[in-house]
């Protein structure tokens, strides 16, 4: 690829899956479809470049740090940007085309909380303490693969908050009392497409996506169309409303709840 103009999307990254595969194999040998049968990735994402060693094997020319850093430069002068979605349910539809997608703030979480669940305040009181917002706290989560959104994780879509949805749960089990369908009366939910530029995604993300470069090459043979992913990322910045290509209002979606 001459040109460094690409988008990078899931799915339609055949491309890119290829060249990873191809450096797959010349770090490992064609041994490392065997092992790849042999020792499937895990959920945990934290491993995978240890996981990757094991994959290489031990004749490897590459560790599996070297290979995901030769992977992420390639990856930055193949694209420039990555399109990934955020779902949510926002009180205004527009509001992700208008201001972008903004930082979680623990603030306007504890404010939503206290709003929505009003008539439940010594019950709120006493689990709001227990929460860990930190995990939610000045950051905003994407997902590489629409798909997850739309047909596993609808959670964000039906509930529009992780954390809104968990307090919710504790409520009704402190209560006795229905409060999930407080979240599903408010907003409306909505899939907003983002073209983020490779150039945000932190260090340890952009490792992450070259690690599900890895996962899909080894899983997807030239030809196949690839398997709906779970891999999401974080970003420690909010992304601008120009970044924001287009949202979309599901409507149906499967709730696992």
């Amino acid at each position: 690829m001459s040109k460094r103009s690409e988008l990078l999307r899931w799915p339609g990254a055949a491309s890119w899956t290829a060249s990873v595969r191809t450096a797959l194999v010349k770090a490992g040998g064609e041994g490392v479809f065997e092992r790849f049968q042999v020792r499937p990735p895990g959920a945990n994402r934290a491993d995978d470049e240890a996981w990757a060693d094991e994959i290489l094997g031990e004749r490897s020319r590459l560790t599996a740090g070297q290979l995901v850093d030769q992977l992420a430069a390639d990856l930055n002068r193949r694209y420039r940007t990555v399109r990934a979605y955020h779902a949510g349910r926002p009180a205004d539809p527009d509001s992700y085309r208008r201001h972008g997608l903004l930082l979680g703030s623990s603030a306007r979480l504890v404010g939503e909380a206290w709003e929505l669940f009003a008539g439940e305040e010594e019950a709120l009181a006493a689990l709001l303490p227990r929460q860990h917002l930190s995990l939610v706290d000045g950051r905003v989560f994407l997902h590489f693969d629409q798909r997850f959104l739309l047909r596993r994780s609808t959670f964000y879509t039906i509930y529009g908050s992780y954390f809104l949805l968990a307090l919710a749960i504790q409520l009704e089990k402190a209560t006795g009392r229905p409060m999930r369908e407080r979240l599903r009366a408010r907003g409306v939910p909505t899939v907003a497409a983002c073209d983020v530029p490779l150039a945000l995604l932190p260090v340890e993300e952009l490792r992450q996506l070259c690690c599900q470069g890895i996962r899909a090459a080894l899983a997807t043979h030239d030809g196949e169309p690839e398997a709906v992913t779970d891999f999401g990322f974080t970003l420690y910045q909010p992304l601008p409303s120009q970044n924001v290509v287009s949202c979309r209002h599901p409507k149906r979606l499967p709730d696992y709840l």
